[in-house]
């Protein structure tokens, strides 16, 4: 039995150090997030007295959720300590839609639950308060999407800035020589991600202005003195500041492309100090291809998201023609997401990194996909119904297949 769980334990958590691996990565979340929409899709298909079953998969939105939470708490704290204040809001909207949509889940499955109780025994205050909590889930989700609209914006307000200050360099640089305009260029990318020599002598000036009437004994521990004299303090507090600066404009980088080109363009660093140092000037093109691609499809996400809060306005104003319209715009607007939610997935199977408890979540939603398509089958004399539900296990399943697969090929080390 020892052996068992020891095989066990060794599949599900990697055996290595994993201080610097986030729970869960991109690949894993995205496999649940497709799982869970491609349940929702059967279930909106299928007649609702067959599928409700299918709600259940919505238990998959906690990991997710619950995971948003404490990354963006985390991500708060590191912007907050590097002074970046774009990093920081983003992450604090995100942290309070995470919330709403953790806090949704929940009084769904309260309201499910006492639908369930009142279908049993008929209690007047029991269906109260499940019409109560089922209303509170809908408010609740609807404010995640507005405040999903609020987080998308914010990210193309800063990358509509970059792409601004890309665009006016090219400009600048459309009648010079080949070389100049390489350099220029290298320049230019060199300024988001490190601090200039001139900023850096500026920022040293400072440091020796601000300290220059201090003693040593004022700005440190006297009874354990780590620098001997103020010279040696300032030499210190300069790096420091360097490294914080560095990584504000890090972080931008990496919200306005992604980790590929912040990765490629660490060399750069190294160029204030060694002039011969060069880049590859292809950089260039796969960046601007990248903040190009996630300009789109933050607007793709803006304009799905409206059309589906459109079809729910459109679902209060009565009659059959409205009732109609409102369906179509919501199933527009989730089926739209869902192909986003593919694309995502698609692209975290390309460059990803596993998370700790990857294995373990996606062996939990394979127990999920197998009771609850086996519950369709069962609770159904429909055909069509039973056809859907072999389907759903077939897909559902061979997904999870696949992308463990893929994690068992990642490198163990974060």
């Amino acid at each position: 039995m020892s052996i068992t769980l020891e095989t066990l334990k060794q599949y599900v958590l990697p055996a290595e150090s994993y201080k610097t691996r986030n729970n869960f990565s991109d690949l894993a979340l995205n496999t649940l997030g497709v799982l869970g929409n491609l349940a929702m899709q059967v279930k909106r298909i299928l007649p609702k007295e067959d599928s409700s079953i299918l709600g259940f998969v919505k238990c998959l939105s906690f990991i997710s959720a619950g995971n948003n939470f404490y990354s963006a708490g985390v991500n708060i704290e590191q912007s907050a300590d590097i002074k970046d204040m774009a990093g920081q809001r983003a992450n604090q909207v995100k942290q309070v839609r995470s919330g709403m949509q953790f806090l949704s889940g929940a009084f769904y499955f309260s309201s499910l639950g006492l639908s369930l109780s009142s279908s049993i025994a008929s209690f007047k205050t029991v269906i109260t308060a499940s019409k109560i909590l089922s209303k509170t889930t809908t408010i609740l989700s609807n404010s995640a999407v507005f405040l999903m609209l609020l987080l998308i914006s914010m990210k193309l307000h800063e990358q509509r800035g970059f792409q601004l200050e890309l665009d006016k360099k090219l400009s600048e640089l459309q009648h010079v020589s080949p070389q100049e305009k390489e350099e220029a260029i290298a320049a230019f990318l060199q300024e988001q991600i490190s601090v200039s020599e001139p900023l850096q002598k500026q920022l040293k000036t400072k440091l020796r202005e601000r300290y220059a009437k201090k003693s040593i004994e004022d700005i440190t521990n006297s009874k354990k003195s780590y620098y001997k004299n103020i010279d040696a303090y300032v030499a210190h507090r300069f790096l420091r500041e360097i490294s914080k600066k560095e990584a504000v404009k890090a972080a931008r980088m990496k919200r306005v492309t992604n980790r590929n080109c912040l990765e490629r363009l660490e060399p750069l660093k190294k160029k204030i100090t060694d002039p011969n140092i060069t880049i590859d000037t292809a950089i260039l093109a796969e960046i601007q291809a990248v903040a190009y691609k996630n300009m789109m499809f933050n607007y793709l996400a803006i304009g799905f998201a409206s059309i589906g809060l459109l079809g729910l306005a459109i679902s209060f104003i009565p009659g059959t023609a409205f009732v109609t319209l409102s369906t179509i715009l919501g199933l527009a607007s989730t089926v739209a997401f869902s192909a986003l939610g593919v694309y995502d997935l698609v692209q975290s199977l390309q460059n990803n990194k596993e998370g700790l408890y990857d294995r373990l979540v996606l062996i939990a939603t394979g127990c999920i996909g197998i009771i609850t398509s086996t519950a369709l089958y069962a609770l159904t004399e429909n055909i069509l119904v039973k056809c859907a539900a072999i389907l759903l296990a077939v897909v559902w399943l061979s997904l999870l297949y696949y992308v463990s697969s893929r994690l068992e090929n990642q490198p163990k080390s974060a």
